[in-house]
């Protein structure tokens, strides 16, 4: 493909998806192209635009079930507040990304997707540190680090674990900062 790797041309072909998508009567399909440019948005640096996707996703997803069309709509939701969670994050609102990253968890949790509730513990720990709630990111930083590498995810057990030792280095923890990595 000619446009691999360039993202405005991504966000031209995702336009197309959603429009073929909806042509077909894939509504669920369709609103899913918004978590794709979320993350192209995300990747331009336009984080703003990535969190009106967002939300605006998050409109849709009642009129979507109210349409007759709710198998996934679930999972979709959990994803559109974790992508809300990555921009929010780019944007320095620590806060607000922690919210979304709490709700995303939950809802993952209780649809029973474990990797994906996983990753979001993992980057809520990480919203804690930037807010200075260091113990809590390490409560939830290190589980999230034992599962990715039982999981055999090894560069997301890292992660964890650096950002882990940040958070004790934080709290002059430094004996556990350097068992942490």
């Amino acid at each position: 493909n000619v446009n691999l790797g360039r993202l405005e041309p991504a966000l031209l072909l995702i336009d197309r998806a959603e429009r073929g998508f909806v042509q077909a009567g894939s509504l669920v399909e369709a609103a899913r192209t918004d978590l794709g440019r979320m993350h192209v948005l995300d990747d331009l640096g336009r984080h703003r635009e990535a969190v009106a996707v967002g939300h605006s996703l998050l409109r849709r997803i009642p009129v979507i079930e109210a349409a007759g069309a709710a198998d996934g709509l679930a999972r979709l939701e959990a994803a559109a507040h974790e992508n809300l969670g990555v921009s929010h994050g780019y944007l320095g609102c620590h806060a607000e990304a922690l919210a979304a990253y709490e709700v995303a968890e939950r809802a993952y949790r209780q649809g029973g997707f474990v990797d994906e509730t996983v990753r979001c513990t993992a980057n809520r720990g990480v919203e804690l540190i930037e807010l200075g709630r260091n113990d809590e990111a390490i409560a939830a930083l290190e589980p999230s680090g034992s599962e990715f590498a039982r999981e055999g995810d090894l560069l997301s057990a890292a992660k964890c674990s650096a950002y882990a030792a940040r958070a004790h280095l934080q709290l002059g923890n430094y004996l556990a900062a350097v068992d942490a990595t």
